[in-house]
């Protein structure tokens, strides 16, 4: 009798499907969207750390004019776009090509108190408008919201901290 060489259909049938229920038990576990999302919200909060630095570099050259975060009208713009303010070098220190980039927000520049998030936050910032970015967010960003919420504020819940939300807005306090 002669030994076959090879394996038969049934047998590599069999290590087909036990190949392809692997790989669909480690996409569940791995979990694409969310990665993708923690990683959009990691490059979003480096951006917004980028942008409060350029903010805290610029008011050091120019103390006599301005504190820490310029008003709007000290600024001549009112509730300007970040990317205004870059451009027009009002932020000096931050680079032009910074991508400021979540679903089809826009970030804003407030400290003229005219955006309002109410919050009940013990020992926090409750002032309106202080010193904050603010950009508008879909439901599709939320994830990646809580997100940011998770590495800005420990997940305290997105009505306190830095990272606050109220009628599809996203505010980004600026730290003191």
């Amino acid at each position: 009798m002669k030994k076959q060489k090879g394996f038969t259909l049934i047998e590599l049938l069999v290590v087909i499907a036990i190949i392809g229920v692997l790989s669909s038990v480690l996409i569940l576990v791995i979990n694409p969207s969310d990665q993708i999302n923690k990683a959009k919200a990691a490059k979003i909060a480096k951006d917004l750390k980028l942008i409060e630095k350029a903010f805290q570099l610029t008011a050091a050259d120019d103390m006599e004019n301005y504190d820490l975060y310029p008003t709007e009208s000290e600024l001549g713009l009112d509730n300007p776009q970040i990317r205004t303010l870059v451009d027009n070098g009002s932020l000096k220190y931050i680079s032009r090509d910074i991508g400021l980039d979540l679903g089809s927000g826009v970030y804003r520049y407030d400290n003229d108190g005219d955006t309002y998030v109410p919050t009940n936050c013990p020992g926090t910032n409750n002032a309106a408008g202080h010193g904050i970015l603010v950009y508008s967010i879909s439901g599709d960003d939320l994830s990646v919201v809580n997100e940011l919420d998770r590495i800005f504020d420990s997940s305290d819940g997105l009505n306190c901290g830095l990272i606050r939300t109220y009628n599809n807005l996203l505010v980004f306090y600026l730290s003191d």
